[in-house]
């Protein structure tokens, strides 16, 4: 047979392991069930046999010709037949339960890759991330923060025709920032705040001090506590929570990759006319709504150097 065909499946087969585990399990547990579901008729008659012979016991221990050793006998034959069904039992059960017992080991066996695997997963992005950090503050100690947002955001400078011409007939262009096709100004952590809130109003400066009072709230709740998650602070702005972002958050410490502080994004400015523009609009109260944007690390368990209870 071709090696490397059998590589590939050996290969699929490890790849697929956490659901091939959970689906044994699932299977195995269905399988126990039933075979309990028929183990328990046998179960019945054993036990009718049982309560037979207790019953004979008992007629015999009360009857008045039954002398003292004939009563030591019969307690010996009690602690026998008890015996003979606990072990009759156990035959009649003992399928059922080793394979419910294999069935729930296979499925936590799935669910332990599953965790290593994100524990893996998530220690190469804060790696990557804490790489991509140091990166960028190299390039603006080095450039200028200036140079250094126009090269992550791709920004460009570039005439537009205005459509106007001056008083010698030539046509008047305005330079103006532009942005390459893969914007990555925006996080994957950056929630929109308008209607879908239970907090938002229709008057925009009441949502601006809402937001400005939420933020200073989640800043002294840092301070208090020494960490905070992104998902607490999704749940002070009546926004939906996710599972995803249950590691990211802030940390209160000097020897955090944090910025030890919680910023909503509300006044950055990133040199990029399309995302700034929305977000003067909002702070001049032209805008009701805003897409907030945080700071947050991506796992606060692995830059937490106090560690976390």
């Amino acid at each position: 047979m071709n090696i490397k065909f059998l590589n590939d499946i050996g290969y699929q087969i490890k790849k697929h392991s956490p659901e091939i585990l959970m689906w044994i399990g699932i299977a195995g547990t269905v399988g126990s069930t039933v075979i309990a579901c028929k183990a328990t008729s046998k179960a019945k008659k054993t036990l009718e046999e049982h309560n037979s012979t207790m019953a004979s016991i008992k007629s015999i221990e009360a009857d008045p010709v039954t002398t003292e050793d004939d009563k030591k006998a019969l307690k010996k034959d009690v602690t026998k037949t008890y015996l003979n069904t606990t072990k009759e039992i156990a035959k009649i059960y003992g399928p059922s339960i080793l394979l419910g017992g294999a069935s729930i080991a296979s499925i936590l066996g799935g669910h332990r890759i599953i965790s290593k695997r994100y524990a893996s997963m998530s220690a190469a992005y804060v790696a990557l991330d804490s790489t991509f950090s140091g990166y960028r503050k190299k390039v603006a100690a080095k450039l200028g923060e200036q140079v250094e947002k126009e090269l992550r955001y791709d920004i460009k400078k570039e005439k537009i025709d205005t459509g106007e011409r001056d008083e010698n007939g030539k046509k008047i262009k305005k330079e103006v920032q532009t942005i390459g096709e893969n914007p990555s100004y925006i996080s994957p952590y950056a929630r929109f705040f308008d209607e879908l809130s239970p907090y938002w109003r229709k008057d925009a400066e009441a949502n601006l001090m809402f937001l400005r009072g939420a933020q200073d709230a989640m800043n002294e709740k840092l301070k208090k506590n020494g960490h905070l998650y992104l998902n607490d602070v999704y749940q002070a702005l009546g926004l939906q929570e996710s599972h995803i972002k249950n590691r990211a958050g802030w940390i209160y410490d000097k020897n955090s990759e944090g910025d030890n502080y919680v910023d909503f994004g509300i006044y950055e400015q990133n040199g990029n006319p399309t995302h700034d523009e929305p977000k003067r609009a909002f702070v001049n109260g032209l805008e009701k709504s805003i897409l907030l944007d945080f700071n947050c690390v991506p796992d606060i368990y692995a830059d937490y150097a106090g560690g976390l209870s």
